[in-house]
């Protein structure tokens, strides 16, 4: 006689599931940043003690300054 071929299960019996594999994930590196460092900024050039500076004006002497508020 022929032989029978067992029918597939299509749902899994309780308990014998297995889960699928997966493929590792594959990160890709980004290139280095390969650049000089950034020059050091340079200060202004000191003004001499005979210039007035802002702080040396006393409050009454500056220009009013409108729409504060």
């Amino acid at each position: 006689m022929d032989e029978v071929e067992e029918p597939i299960a299509t749902t899994p019996e309780p308990g014998t599931w297995e889960p699928t594999p997966v493929p590792r994930p594959v990160y890709t590196m980004k290139a280095a940043a390969r650049r000089e460092p950034a020059p050091a900024p340079t200060a202004a050039p000191a003004a001499d003690d005979e210039t007035p500076q802002v702080i040396d004006v006393e409050d009454d002497d500056l220009p009013a300054i409108a729409g504060w508020g």
